[in-house]
């Protein structure tokens, strides 16, 4: 599925994991990572335990959970979520929410799937974060895919496309994927979805009468304002507390995202 899309922009495979493993423990930054997640084990130590990994998912287990476990006993006093129990495991579902933090806050996401006992998701960034090889091989092995926000209109709209026909081939595949609601950390608090973010999730849309029904249309896709004290997922058809996701043909009096032709009174997005 993710191979249909290009290489230097999708998560890696579990065939590209031992090679990205290589690449890892020979770049001069990752003794200085693995001391962060692993306190005090020694560069030999941490080369061998890097290359014993042989797939996406022995990664994210040994050392991406690692280093969520060290954040959370170390600098939270009290890790708590709320999740709706119409999330299950044999679905995709696409979770749109706000960001403090583009990595640690993705990051904390997928520890709550992992207590929940769901598949962890795919995760979108922008291609600025990416400062060097490591970076990048630390993300695509983390499921993560890259969203390039240089270049001119044409190539822009292109890669809008793109991301979109990825997020939805996700989905259709039973793969969940997450992605922020706009560019960027608020700068006033008000957390609403860009109406290019909506857009974008249509550009993949139905293109015929004959084709197969969308994320969108079959009630996979859920839109998920979330916050951090009110309900971090909601599924689709579910309800939140807080109203912090609603999804497949519901309303919402200030929903930022609203999936599924639903409408919302605040009117911050519709797809």
């Amino acid at each position: 599925m993710i191979e249909d899309f290009p290489e230097h922009l999708r998560p890696y495979t579990d065939e590209q994991i031992p090679a990205a493993m290589q690449r890892i423990a020979a770049h001069r930054y990752f003794p200085d990572v693995a001391a962060m997640i692993f306190p005090g084990i020694t560069p030999a130590e941490a080369i061998r335990k890097v290359l014993e990994v042989k797939t996406v998912h022995q990664f994210q287990m040994e050392w991406m959970y690692a280093f969520n476990k060290r954040v959370i006993d170390s600098t939270i006093e009290s890790f708590t979520y709320h999740f709706s129990h119409g999330i299950g495991p044999d679905k995709g579902y696409l979770y749109i929410s706000n960001h403090r933090d583009i990595i640690l806050d993705t990051s904390l996401l997928q520890m709550v799937f992992v207590y929940q006992g769901l598949p962890t998701s795919m995760i979108t960034y922008g291609d600025n974060l990416i400062v060097n090889q490591l970076a990048d091989d630390l993300a695509r092995s983390n499921k993560m895919f890259k969203v390039v926000r240089k270049g001119n209109k044409r190539e822009l709209f292109k890669n809008s496309v793109l991301l979109s026909e990825f997020l939805r081939s996700c989905i259709r595949h039973g793969n969940s994927c997450w992605i922020a609601q706009r560019n960027g950390r608020t700068k006033d608090g008000l957390d609403k979805t860009a109406p290019a973010l909506v857009k974008m999730m249509g550009m993949s849309g139905m293109r015929g009468a004959g084709e197969e029904k969308g994320a969108a249309e079959t009630g996979d896709a859920v839109a998920a304002g979330a916050s951090a004290d009110a309900g971090d997922a909601v599924a689709a058809g579910a309800s939140a507390d807080a109203g912090d996701a609603v999804a497949g043909g519901a309303s919402a009096d200030a929903g930022d995202a609203v999936a599924g032709g639903a409408s919302a009174d605040a009117g911050d997005a519709v797809a």
